[in-house]
């Protein structure tokens, strides 16, 4: 388990050191520069910030839980009759079954279970900024696409009014291109709204005083091999140590159907006589022997048991799916740099050429046009997919912060 008493400090000298980071500029490549910016951000979220501070009232629990359950109680008494009474007791009842330790046990556990939420928050907010960062990204490229296409529709438009006033095009054709331009301007707009919702999305996870972000790199890892190693993962350690908890209670409700004695001490003087007495008392349990409350915690350890092979499950399955999608991302994504960009821009400069010597319809020239740069929108489109995919495999195997540090 990590040393977790020196989060406070590392959030605050991250925080610190936020403000005094390079200005990104939303562009510098680089996984050091990425893991330090994540780091800053993630340690110094209000989310992250808030389960640390569960660790630290599951702490106190255990302290407490751990200490003695009875204390001494004193009594005095003085009475003024025929006789003077002044009389002094001590009383202790006694954990006989030893109460304190289960409780110590029960606390223990739900710190442990504290420090693994912890952790799986962690987790959740990173590849949360890792989510947004790729979304940024592709809004961006996505916005310099929408301005080219804009670019090449005016170019096109120009180049058909010119032919329009020349003769060359048919009315339809004029306005088929007018459209077109409309159109382009209206992705566009839609281009820029979706990149600044993406920044947005960044921005929520900033204090004011960060100037920028790192961009994601432009490669991609290489697909993982079959691994199902899930037993380190935070919700499978969490759902592990509910069962855990659950097992102690059990045994602390066994122990509170037995009762548990009290034994006194009395010292004084009645009259001119010493007086000395000793006590004992006990609670009967007769109306009530505590044997539902032992049904209860049957039932909510049976309970945790189905919990955590549900837990299991799903998170085999979430890996084993995670892998496959990444896989197939990927051998698209490679088969798209191998051949799609090269052809694209081919087919760009062929269809130009050809429209512009009369081989190719106006028609024609802007729906194949048009398929060019819905191709490399949908090549956009599947970098998403890829990146996200990465991080689904890196949430679902756990392996987030040593992807960040460059471990894999």
């Amino acid at each position: 388990m990590l040393n977790l008493k020196i989060y406070p400090i590392l959030a605050g000298l991250l925080v610190f050191a936020i403000p005094f980071l390079p200005e990104y500029s939303f562009g510098d490549d680089g996984d050091t520069t990425l893991y330090q910016f994540v780091s800053a951000l993630v340690a110094s979220h209000p989310e992250v910030k808030a389960s640390y501070e569960a660790i630290r009232s599951a702490e106190a629990n255990a302290i407490s839980a751990g200490r003695p359950l009875y204390n001494p109680e004193l009594s005095i008494e003085a009475e003024n009759s025929e006789e003077q009474t002044r009389t002094i007791g001590l009383n202790q009842t006694i954990d006989w079954t030893r109460k304190n330790k289960s409780q110590g046990l029960i606390a223990s556990a739900e710190q442990e279970i504290a420090e693994a939420t912890y952790e799986l928050t962690r987790l959740e907010v990173t590849v949360d900024l890792l989510r947004s960062l790729a979304a940024f990204d592709l809004g961006s490229e996505r916005e310099q696409l929408a301005e080219e296409r804009a670019a090449l529709m005016d170019d096109f438009a120009e180049i058909a009014r010119s032919r329009f006033n020349a003769g060359d095009l048919t009315s339809v054709e004029m306005n088929l291109a007018s459209l077109s331009v409309t159109e382009a301007k209206l992705q566009k707009a839609n281009a820029l709204a979706s990149r600044s919702e993406a920044q947005q999305g960044v921005l929520s996870f900033l204090p004011p005083s960060t100037n920028g972000w790192p961009k994601l790199a432009k490669s991609f890892p290489a697909p993982p091999g079959v691994s199902e190693e899930i037993d380190d993962l935070p919700e499978n350690v969490v759902a592990r140590l509910q069962v855990r908890r659950a097992d102690e209670e059990v045994y602390l409700r066994k122990k509170e159907r037995k009762p548990d004695p009290t034994f006194g001490l009395v010292g004084g003087k009645e009259g001119d006589e010493d007086l000395v007495a000793l006590s004992f008392s006990m609670p009967l349990h007769i109306r009530n022997n505590f044997s539902a409350e032992v049904a209860a915690a049957l039932a909510r350890r049976e309970q945790t048991k189905q919990q955590r092979a549900l837990v299991r499950r799903h998170t085999t399955t979430r890996l084993r799916t995670a892998r496959t999608r990444y896989q197939i991302s990927y051998e698209a994504w490679s088969e798209w740099e191998d051949v799609g960009l090269t052809s694209l821009a081919e087919q760009r400069s062929e269809i130009t050429r050809l429209w512009e010597s009369g081989e190719l319809s106006t028609t024609d020239h802007l729906v194949q046009l048009r398929q060019t740069l819905d191709v490399q929108e949908t090549a956009l489109e599947l970098r998403l997919e890829l990146w996200e995919s990465w991080f689904e495999w890196l949430r679902a195997s756990g392996h987030v912060d040593a992807w960040l540090r460059g471990e894999i």
